[in-house]
């Protein structure tokens, strides 16, 4: 399935005849250029079978993959996770969380007995240092979120909640993590419970997933959803960043996004660009997935096209 070309020239939005130098489709320059170098994991799938191979699109560019990344044999159960820096592996195995080198090589046991449920797969922290994990309390009560450093040393705690935190909180560096709790936007930093944080969150709208961390800031990449829906069942309606420090909460432009969509993956620049992938629903049963990058100010500055793929995740950009 090849996906519809992006208007305009791969790495900009297209002018119109109507549109202006303030128009919120037009680009606008940043340090770097508008759109950064980026890398993308395309697993294998039951729709793009074979596929396990690491793309890098240099801004202006095409897709060229740069690696494959080795994959269990069938029928184990696992779940293998590239790092941000696309340097290592994450591979949960019959409940035994391993770390290797991209080849799949030099291999560390991290943590054992986690469980092969979906919500206890590894996640990356943004700065490639420490894996999180998510576990079922004793007796399905509640979550436990741990984080272990690369080589296997550190493993603790972070925090345990009988909230249904999802299966994606994230974290900079594993010192603070962050989840979501439909309409709650928790911090995680080895307390007795969670703590809320506080956001200036638009009129109408509330968290309703957090989706990425910068590694060098408190920056947070969170969707949104309306305080309306009261089910939290439709498709998400925006995308914001939240500095955790201060409360302020910067909208993400949806033009490209009327219809509301599902987070897929996104991802920090060192100067605050973020790259976000998400995905349509079509009306065949299958998605269709689409890239945009936003400057700091939450203005679209580029959205390039991506590989003929129904999934795949970002796994480092440049800048």
């Amino acid at each position: 399935m090849a996906l519809p070309a992006a208007p305009g020239s791969p790495d900009q939005p297209a002018a119109t005849a109507s549109s202006s130098a303030a128009s919120p489709t037009s680009p606008r320059p940043h340090q770097g250029g508008p759109v950064p170098g980026m890398y993308l994991y395309l697993p294998a799938t039951p729709t793009v079978a074979g596929t396990n191979d690491i793309l890098y699109r240099a801004p202006g560019g095409d897709w060229r993959k740069i690696a494959t990344v080795p994959v269990p044999p069938a029928p184990s159960q696992s779940v293998v996770v590239v790092s941000p820096d696309h340097q290592h592996l994450a591979l949960l195995r019959d409940g035994v969380v391993q770390v290797s080198t991209l080849d799949g090589s030099q291999v560390t046991t991290v943590a054992t007995d986690i469980g092969t449920g979906p919500c206890q797969g590894p996640r990356w922290t943004a700065d490639s240092r420490h894996l999180l994990i998510i576990t079922t309390t004793a007796g399905g009560t509640g979550y436990t979120i741990q984080a272990v450093n690369l080589d296997g040393t550190g493993l603790h705690t972070v925090g345990t909640t009988s909230h249904a935190v999802g299966c994606g909180p994230v974290s900079a560096n594993g010192g603070i993590v962050y989840a979501v709790y439909p309409g709650t936007l928790l911090a995680f930093d080895g307390g007795t419970a969670p703590r809320t944080v506080a956001a200036d969150w638009p009129p109408g709208q509330e968290p309703r997933q957090v989706i990425a961390a910068s590694s060098g800031s408190t920056r947070l990449l969170v969707a949104t959803g309306s305080t309306a829906d009261v089910c939290r069942c439709s498709p998400l309606e925006h995308y914001a960043i939240v500095d955790t420090a201060t409360g302020r909460v910067t909208s993400l432009e949806n033009t490209n996004d009327k219809q509301g969509s599902m987070p897929v993956s996104g991802a920090f620049t060192a100067d605050g660009r973020v790259v976000l992938i998400a995905a349509h629903s079509r009306t065949d049963g299958g998605i269709t997935l689409f890239l945009t990058v936003f400057g700091p100010d939450g203005t679209i500055v580029g959205n390039p096209p991506l590989p003929p793929t129904e999934y795949g995740y970002l796994v480092g950009l440049d800048g």
